[in-house]
């Protein structure tokens, strides 16, 4: 073993140099593409022929994610295009088309500036498929037969002809070829490996593990496990590969480097410094915009203020960390991971990454576990990117090393040799931090606001995502947060809210017994076959729409859509609506950190026992705190102690707690309760992902007079398992001597109400894809109506008023009375729409109704105003 040591240390200098050769070779041999030219005119003809495979029943063609050379296709680029794009119902959009007799060929005529590499498109394969086409400047280049019985996608990726040559495309990888053919015998020769501390090969095991995970994910949610990053296709294998001998590289390149501060060769470590550094910002906006490319059509004279915006951050981050270097990383890995989930965001709910998300992140995670989503191939492009920047960045001297600093204050020259480090280094790092520190809290918002504001735009509160698609990430976020913020409004006082109160005196009437109140917020529940002239066998809400006898249904109008379950819980609990709040507010994460005056506590102090049940986590959405703020007595969750699985023994359906499940939970807490109970049950049992097996979840629902859709019909069983599992709770409290009274309702329609459902809800009626069933029911005498229209803000003050009719009246507080004089004039108000009370529709709040003034002022003071409590008396 000696011997063999020794004889490697003999040779060091001749294994190091095979070593670096064979790696130089090899980085050369897997990146030859980029080295190459192509001599066209870039034009490109994407056709889809009137010809078909015998067994083909169609014409038809399906493209997706067009990219020249890994960058989507620019739609300046497109001269002739025959075909449609249909975006509606898909996480990504389609490019499709069909060859008929009027048009046999229609083409799609792509002219790129300059000659074009190759390029990639999905495409599917399925039995209406003829023959797709690619002509290369008008030469018919390849043909694809796109039939097969079952159907999928495809990633094609056609590399034109191509030699070895320099151009501007491709400068940049041959100027990172010369600079290592350079630095690596100065690397050998000077025998600078022996000075590699270890610390740099942790660094480098740490950038590689974290590009192994980022890039496994990313790839993980594309169809073809495999992408094109400008003229190479990358499988994961060989992704990871290249960048283990970037890394490789990088370590030695940073090692020359620190060897060049010493010498007159300096300035080659300033210049790569600077080539690397400078364009970060320009980097972080790439990365932020990119993920959604294929969507987005961002107005070029809105790019400055984006620019600006985020330059100011990274200089902000500069100087809170003292280096560029790590502002740089900071913020290429901070563009990179909000612009992949503002763009997953916008995907799943229709919603772009706004500031309130950042409350949000825990909750994001459980519940991405439980998401399906199909992302871009460009998102593991911009993993690997940004890899290679950061590796690129993590071994860079720093730049004290590299440029000349300013002289120490003579105090720190006084500092003994042992402490001469701090000569300079610390009291520069102490000035720029603090420097930073202040800009950070005094300078960095305004500033950004001024910027923000100095471009003129209209926010898109009913489709925000068009926003940022059309003025950039960074410009449309500060936007969007700046109009977030809550300010107090005109007149306002704590004597003015007692003021107005004051006129609605507290009705005692009270019951010597009072009902149970069950109230249930049904994850999604939707009708979509009152919204829309689809027929579903059987009817999923069958018990639901028979149900007569001391029974009020109707609609109820929410303020959210495919998510958003703790804002309407918010409306329904408190009463204040998220009308009168700032746009985006999230109020469970942003305004919930104190008691606060709602129905719970109203209740509690009728002597009622308040418990709340949620089948999730009891964090998520700050629930568990929330519940106390609110005044809950007990609050069960999937993981609270107690839990709900104490109380009855859970089953699942679609891989959440059954609604029979928290139905019989709530029986067993009515027998156990010897005061009137209070039970607020949010469900999970309708929740996303939609398109679950039938293995997971069997259809019992099947649409007649459209295709079926597996993920309409896993969301259609699973409403008529919850009408099911109703009937037999209805059916049990009938039988029961406690009186009680049960309110139900959806919190929103479900994300297919912006896919599947879609088309067929009427586009004229802006509370389309907002209505969701709302049914009262009591075993005991209830006044019937079959029309009623409210939205949650008025849920408590109507089941208040709706009691005060039957045997078993409680007392109504003067805020609750003021609500339901606000009804009468205002029936439905939302963030999206009041209706008046006629039921006229207006986007915009009515502007002179004394009223609605009135709310906001009594809304300010319950949800900001720290007094609020002093005036529960109004309250309860």
């Amino acid at each position: 073993m000696k011997r063999m040591i020794n004889w490697v240390e003999k040779r060091q200098k001749l294994l190091i140099s095979l070593v670096c050769a064979l790696a130089f070779f090899s980085y050369v041999f897997l990146l030859r593409n980029e080295l190459k030219v192509a001599n066209n005119n870039g034009n490109i003809k994407i056709v889809a022929a009137k010809q078909k495979d015998p067994l083909a029943a169609g014409y038809r063609e399906n493209t997706r994610q067009i990219a020249l050379e890994g960058q989507p296709l620019n739609d300046d680029e497109i001269v002739r295009n025959d075909w449609g794009v249909y975006s509606a119902a898909v996480p990504i959009p389609i490019n499709i088309t069909e060859a008929t007799d009027d048009l046999e060929n229609p083409t799609m005529e792509i002219q790129h500036d300059g000659p074009v590499r190759n390029i990639s498109f999905e495409y599917s394969r399925y039995y209406l498929g003829g023959y797709l086409q690619i002509y290369l400047d008008d030469v018919l280049y390849m043909q694809l037969n796109t039939y097969q019985e079952e159907e999928s996608y495809e990633l094609l990726t056609i590399d034109f002809p191509q030699h070895y040559g320099l151009s501007s495309t491709n400068a940049v990888w041959w100027l990172q070829m010369a600079i290592l053919a350079a630095a690596l015998p100065l690397f050998v020769q000077l025998e600078l490996y022996k000075r590699l501390p270890f610390r740099r090969f942790l660094l480098a095991f740490i950038l590689l593990a974290a590009s192994y995970y980022a890039l496994a994910a990313g790839l993980n949610y594309t169809l073809p496990q495999s992408f094109v990053f400008s003229n190479t296709l990358y499988s994961f294998n060989k992704a990871m590969l290249v960048l283990t001998l970037f890394t490789f590289f990088a370590l030695i390149l940073g090692q020359v480097l620190f060897y060049f501060v010493k010498t007159r060769w300096r300035y080659w470590g300033q210049l790569l410094y600077l080539l690397l550094i400078v364009p970060a910002p320009f980097l972080t906006f790439y990365l932020l915009e990119m993920p959604s490319a294929y969507d987005s059509y961002l107005k070029a004279a809105d790019i400055p203020a984006n620019l600006a915006i985020i330059t100011v951050i990274w200089l902000t981050l500069a100087m809170l960390t003292t280096s560029l270097r790590m502002a740089s990383m900071l913020a290429a890995a901070g563009g990179l991971i909000m612009g992949i989930v503002n763009k997953a965001l916008i995907a799943i709910r229709s919603t772009p990454l706004l500031a309130y998300h950042f409350l949000q992140i825990r909750d994001g995670l459980n519940v991405a576990q439980n998401t399906k989503i199909t992302v871009e191939l460009i998102i593991p492009e911009l993993i690997f990117l940004t890899a290679f920047y950061l590796i690129a960045l993590a071994f860079l001297p720093p730049s004290r090393t590299l440029f000349a600093w300013p002289e120490p204050l003579p105090f720190w020259q006084k500092l003994p040799n042992r402490l001469a480090f701090l000569r300079k280094t610390l009291y520069q790092k102490l000035i720029i931090s603090a420097v930073g520190i202040l800009t950070a809290l005094f300078a960095l918002r305004p500033l950004v606001y001024h910027i923000a504001n100095s471009v003129d735009m209209d926010l898109l509160f009913f489709s925000m995502q068009k926003t940022y698609y059309e003025h950039g990430f960074a410009l449309s976020f500060t936007r969007f947060y700046e109009v977030s913020q809550i300010t107090e409004p005109e007149g306002y006082s704590s004597e003015a809210v007692t003021d107005i109160l004051d006129h609605y005196p507290r009705k005692d009437n009270s019951a010597k017994q009072k009902p149970n109140i069950i109230i249930i917020q049904n994850e999604s529940l939707t009708d979509y076959g009152q919204l829309t002239s689809l027929n579903f066998s059987p009817d999923p809400l069958e018990f639901i729409h028979s149900m007569t006898d001391n029974t009020i249904k109707g609609a109820f109008y929410a303020s959210v859509l495919g998510g958003g379950t703790a804002n309407t819980e918010y409306e329904v609990l408190t009463s204040n609506s998220l009308a009168i709040l700032p746009p985006n507010a999230f109020p469970y994460q942003q305004l919930i950190t104190s008691p606060k005056n709602n129905i719970t506590s109203a209740l509690n102090s009728y002597g009622y026992q308040s418990v709340a049940v949620h089948p999730y986590l009891e964090n998520f959405y700050r629930r568990n705190l929330v519940y106390d703020y609110l005044g809950f007595d007990e609050s069960y969750f999937n993981n609270s102690k107690p839990a709900i699985s104490d109380l009855v023994d859970v089953e699942n359906l679609r891989g959440y707690v059954s609604d029979e499940s928290l139905y019989q939970a709530s029986q067993k807490l009515i027998e156990d309760t010897d005061d009137p109970l209070f039970n607020f049950i949010v469900t999970m049992q309708g929740h996303e992902s939609y398109g679950l097996s039938e293995e997971e979840n069997p259809r019992t629902v099947s649409i007649t007079n459209s295709p079926d859709d597996s993920s309409a019909t896993d969301f259609l069983s699973s409403v008529r398992a919850s009408d099911q599992a109703f009937k037999d709770f209805i059916n049990s409290l009938n039988a029961s001597d406690e009186p009680t009274v049960v309110i139900m309702y959806g919190d929103h329609q479900p994300e297919l109400s912006n896919s599947y459902f879609e088309p067929a809800l009427d586009a004229n009626d802006p509370s389309a894809k907002y209505q969701t069933p709302f049914i009262m029911w009591a075993n005991f005498d209830l006044p019937q109506d079959d029309d009623i229209k409210l939205s949650p803000n008025y849920l408590v003050p109507y089941l208040l008023s709706t009691l005060t009719k039957t045997d078993y009246p409680l007392p109504v507080s003067s805020y609750y009375q003021f609500l339901s004089e606000l009804q009468q004039q205002i029936p439905i108000m939302t963030t999206w729409g009041y209706y008046n009370a006629d039921y006229a529709y207006s986007a915009e709040a009515p502007a002179d109704n004394q009223l609605l003034s009135q709310y906001r002022l009594i809304g300010y003071n319950n949800v900001v105003d720290k007094s609020a409590l002093s005036l529960t008396n109004y309250y309860e």
